[in-house]
């Protein structure tokens, strides 16, 4: 999957309250910022293994690629599971809602 954002890309960011599947959100990760679609949220099951991503045991990634492997885990309430479009390069995290700047609107 290619970068949905390329470099210089200007959006404004809105502070939605409501978060859902397929947002594309900006993060505040250990003192950084990051834009990463929400692909699951507080209830979904993930686990990596091989390097697929699995969602409710549904792969939602292409196989082998290079995340370290995750155990299976439910998202707790105000959860959610952040992953950039571009796989091949992209980093995951698990993050709560206090982390979520806004949604990010073209």
């Amino acid at each position: 999957m290619e970068a949905t954002i390329k470099d210089n890309h200007l959006g404004l960011l809105h502070k939605n309250t409501e978060i859902k599947v397929n947002d594309i959100i900006c993060a505040q990760i250990s003192g950084e910022k990051v834009v990463k679609r929400i692909t699951a949220i507080s209830g979904d099951k993930i686990k990596i293994t091989d390097g697929t991503v699995y969602k409710n045991d549904v792969p939602i990634t292409r196989p082998n690629l290079v995340y370290p492997d995750l155990p299976t885990c439910i998202l707790n309430n105000d959860e959610f599971f952040i992953i950039g479009d571009n796989y091949k390069v992209s980093e995951y995290y698990i993050i709560k809602k206090s982390q979520i700047i806004g949604e990010l609107l073209f």
